[in-house]
C-alpha cells in the first residue's frame, strides 16, 4: 500500500466533514417535508394506511426505519431549538433521534448545547440514562413493546414489555388456556415419572405457557368458531331480500342484510363481503308474503384458497405486507360474470379490500399474471416506485451549459504584442502565398 500524502488526506477529511454537514441539513429538510406530508395525510391518495408505510413503499427504506423517520419528524415540530441546530448541520440525525426521545420544553436547550460537545455514542448513553430516570420517577410513560426475533434454528424469540395490569390480563389468559390444555397430561406424566424436581417443574411450566400462548392466538384468529380459517373463510353470512314490485315484467327490488345482526348493507359492502361468504336469498311477494328461500355458497374452495396463499403470500396492494386477515377478492365480481378461479382472484387485507370497493379503485391483471392498481384519479400505483437519480438536476444543468457554449461564436484571437513571446503557428498549407 502506497504511503498517503498527509495534506491530501487532510483535505479529503475536510471534504467528508463538509459533506456530512450538508447531509445533516438535507435530512432536516427531509424531516420537514415528511411532517408536512403527514399532517396533510397525503399518503391516503396512494392507498397507504399511514405515512410510515407510504414512506417505506415510496422510498424503499425498511418499515422500521420509516416509522422512526416519521416519529423524529413529528418531534422536530415540537422542539424548535433541536430543529434549528439540525437545519444548521450542527447535529447528525443519530444525535437528533436520541434527543427527540427524551427532550421537552425545559430540557431541550441544555441537551442541544451538550450534544455539540459529545460524540454520537456518548450522547446515546446519556439520553438512555435520562430515559431510565424519567421512567423510574414516572415523568415519562414506560416503553411498551412486543418484539419477535428469529434465532436461526427454526425458533423465534418473543419478548414483551407491558404495564402491570396488561401483563395480568395476559397471564390470566395463559392460565386459563393451560387449564383447558394440560389437566389430564400433567396427572399422567406425574404418575409415570414420579415427583419432578424444581427445575423440571419450571421447564414444564414454561413449555405449557408456550403451548397456551399459541392456543390463545389460534383461538383469536379463528374468531372462536371451530375450523374457521384466519384468512377470509366462511366468516360472514348474507341475507338477501328479493321483493317483487308487482309491475309485471319489472325486476324485483333487491336488498341485503347481515344474517346475525340484521344490519342493512350498502352496495359496496355487499360486493366486498360477497367475494367470499354464504348467502341466503329470500324471495317475497308484493305484499311481503314469503315465496321462496334458497341458500347459495360463494366461498372460495379450499384448494383455490391454498393456491392463492402460495402465489400471493400477502396483501397484493403496493407497499402492503400484511399476512393476516386476508380476503380473496374477485377482480371481476361474480355478480358481473366473474369466475371464482385463480386468475380472477387476488389477496387483499381487510383495509385495502374495503378501499378497493368503497373508493372505486381498479385492479387489472396483465398477460404475465401481475396485477396493477389504478387509483380513482387514474394514476397507476407502482409496486416499487422508480427512484429518481440523485444528480439528475445537476446533470441537466451541465448539459444545458455545454449546449449553450457550443452555440457561442469563437472568441477572436488576442492582438499580438512585441512584448509577448512568439506563438507556435500552424504549418502553412501547400500552395499558400507568403
Amino acid at each position: 500500500m502506497k504511503p498517503s500524502d498527509p495534506q491530501a488526506m487532510a483535505r479529503l477529511g475536510d471534504r467528508i466533514a463538509s459533506l456530512a454537514t450538508a447531509i445533516n441539513a438535507a435530512t432536516q429538510k427531509l424531516s420537514a417535508m415528511i411532517r408536512r406530508f403527514d399532517e396533510a395525510e397525503g399518503w391516503r391518495d396512494d392507498g397507504q394506511p399511514s405515512c410510515a408505510q407510504w414512506l417505506s413503499w415510496k422510498t424503499g427504506m425498511s418499515l422500521s426505519t420509516a416509522y422512526e423517520h416519521v416519529r423524529v419528524a413529528r418531534r422536530l415540530g415540537q422542539l424548535p431549538q433541536l430543529d434549528e441546530a439540525f437545519a444548521a448541520g450542527q447535529l447528525s440525525y443519530c444525535k437528533v433521534r436520541a434527543i427527540s426521545r427524551v427532550a421537552d420544553e425545559q430540557t431541550e436547550g441544555k441537551l442541544v448545547e451538550g450534544a455539540v460537545q459529545m460524540s454520537g455514542s456518548e450522547l446515546e448513553l446519556h439520553c438512555r440514562g435520562l430515559r431510565i430516570k424519567q421512567q423510574a420517577f414516572g415523568e415519562r410513560e414506560a416503553e411498551r413493546y412486543v418484539r419477535l426475533r428469529s434465532l436461526g434454528d427454526g425458533t423465534v424469540k418473543l419478548e414483551a414489555v407491558l404495564s402491570a395490569d396488561e401483563a395480568e390480563v395476559v397471564e390470566r389468559a395463559l392460565r386459563q388456556a393451560r387449564r383447558q390444555q394440560a389437566d389430564d397430561t400433567t396427572d399422567s406424566s406425574a404418575e409415570e415419572c414420579g415427583e419432578p424436581d424444581r427445575r423440571q417443574q419450571h421447564e414444564q411450566r414454561d413449555r405449557q405457557r408456550a403451548d397456551a400462548l399459541v392456543q390463545v392466538a389460534r383461538g383469536f384468529l379463528s374468531g372462536g368458531s371451530d375450523g374457521a380459517p384466519a384468512t377470509g373463510g366462511d366468516r360472514t353470512e348474507l341475507l338477501v331480500h328479493l321483493r317483487a314490485t308487482g309491475g309485471g315484467d319489472a325486476e324485483p327490488s333487491c336488498s341485503a342484510t347481515l344474517h346475525d345482526s340484521g344490519n342493512w348493507l350498502s352496495r359496496e359492502a355487499f360486493e366486498r363481503l360477497s367475494c367470499d361468504c354464504s348467502m341466503t336469498v329470500v324471495t317475497a311477494g308484493p305484499g311481503g308474503e314469503l315465496l321462496d328461500v334458497s341458500r347459495s355458497r360463494r366461498t372460495i374452495p379450499p384448494a383455490i384458497r391454498r393456491a392463492l396463499l402460495v402465489r400471493d403470500g400477502c396483501c397484493a396492494f403496493p407497499g402492503c405486507s400484511n399476512r393476516l386477515y386476508l380476503d380473496a377478492h374477485h377482480l371481476q365480481h361474480w355478480s358481473r360474470g366473474g369466475d371464482t378461479k385463480l386468475d380472477n382472484l387476488t389477496l387483499l387485507c381487510t383495509r385495502h379490500h374495503r378501499l378497493v370497493h368503497a373508493d372505486g379503485w381498479l385492479i387489472q391483471r396483465n398477460q404475465l399474471g401481475a396485477v396493477r392498481f389504478i387509483a380513482p384519479d387514474g394514476r397507476v400505483i407502482e409496486r416499487a416506485p422508480t427512484q429518481p437519480r440523485a444528480n439528475e438536476p445537476a446533470a441537466r444543468k451541465r448539459r444545458a451549459r455545454s449546449r449553450d457554449t457550443s452555440k457561442c461564436p469563437a472568441r477572436p484571437a488576442p492582438a499580438s504584442s512585441g512584448n509577448h513571446a512568439a506563438r507556435r503557428l500552424p504549418p502553412a498549407r501547400a500552395g499558400a502565398q507568403p
